[in-house]
């Protein structure tokens, strides 16, 4: 659904203030966030560091792209922050109100501004694309759906959180002819790295392409835990061709590892390479003592990649649902310029 026409101004509930965070907000944002995630699936999403990474980020304005919105107690309410990559078609954001002060408004007020500053900027997309406003919620949250559809804004796909235990050794990977697995050499791997997983999902929903230096910092220099031991490479001959990208915790677990990302080259897929490198990472968090190894995929994923993670044994621990709004549908002359 498209609305050209823009959000109506609604100020921030009675009560309440807006301001910008700082670094030192991470431990009460994690909190937040938390609070609000136990309430809807009792689990955990994140801890300090990984919101201090988000925080953090050189390329990040928090005076233009994160609210927080504070209760007259001074306690945190809700948080609000933006993604806007290159080319400006796909505006995402996170928002969160704390359990305690839902129904109160601060959720309208949070997408009005999300919009409001979307809107701002999205003459920056090239001429005649769509342009859209994405957000995830959990699939129980009911009253985030409500809000979200009255708001304009359609459920669109799946978002799938997978998991298997592996507290048991979990199966081995098969080799495969002229593939071979290794970790990653820091200094020298780096870059190949990152040519190889821009090109595995630049044909994946929401694909945008990510700088080296931006990605360095999200998967290596801003991670707290970072192991290159964790980051396995399948190799044809001196050719990253896979790569499976992992972390020793998620959310504060110690016990739960996670797959960052895993991608094969277009050219070899079809060959097992995804399955090694999952199964070569369960198998080095079982030897590390982890008891759960977790990840995200698209619940629509064009190349599979979740019926992939249910063969080797995984399982949906939580769905979010996708929603999407349309802020400028195409035209003629964008669709041309896609094709």
């Amino acid at each position: 659904m498209a609305d050209t026409v823009g959000p109506r101004i609604i100020a921030i509930p009675r009560g309440f203030s807006i301001r910008r965070p700082k670094l030192s907000d991470a431990d009460a944002i994690a909190a937040l966030i938390n609070a609000r995630a136990r309430a809807e699936s009792g689990v955990d999403l994140t801890d300090a560091s990984e919101v201090l990474r988000e925080l953090g980020d050189p390329t990040r304005n928090l005076n233009d792209e994160n609210w927080l919105v504070i209760a007259e107690d001074g306690s945190l309410a809700a948080q609000l922050q933006l993604y806007e990559y290159a080319p400006f078609t796909t505006f995402v954001f996170d928002g969160d109100v704390h359990p305690d002060f839902v129904g109160r408004g601060i959720g309208t007020f949070l997408l009005n501004t999300i919009e409001a500053r979307a809107r701002r900027e999205m003459h920056r997309a090239p001429a005649g694309e769509r342009v859209d406003l994405q957000t995830r919620v959990n699939s129980s949250s009911l009253a985030a759906h409500a809000l979200l559809e009255e708001a304009g804004f359609e459920h669109t796909r799946n978002w799938r959180r997978m998991e298997i235990d592996v507290t048991s050794p979990p199966t081995p990977p098969a080799a495969i002819d002229g593939i071979t697995i290794r970790t990653l050499t820091r200094g020298a791997d780096e870059r190949l790295l990152w040519e190889l997983m821009e090109s595995a999902f630049a044909d994946h929903w929401g694909y945008a392409p990510m700088p080296f230096e931006e990605f360095l910092y999200y998967e290596i220099e801003g991670v707290k835990d970072f192991d290159p031991e964790l980051f396995f490479l399948a190799m044809d001959d001196d050719r990253i061709v896979g790569a499976a990208t992992c972390h020793p915790s998620r959310g504060g677990d110690p016990t739960l590892g996670w797959v960052g990302g895993l991608g094969v080259h277009r050219e070899w897929r079809g060959r097992g390479i995804g399955q090694e490198l999952l199964l070569t990472a369960f198998g080095a968090f079982h030897r590390r003592g982890h008891l759960r190894v977790g990840l995200h995929v698209d619940g629509s994923s064009l190349t599979g990649a979740d019926r992939l993670y249910e063969r080797a044994g995984m399982h949906e621990a939580r769905l979010d649902y996708v929603y999407e709004k349309i802020l400028r549908p195409a035209t003629s002359q964008g669709v041309a310029a896609s094709k």
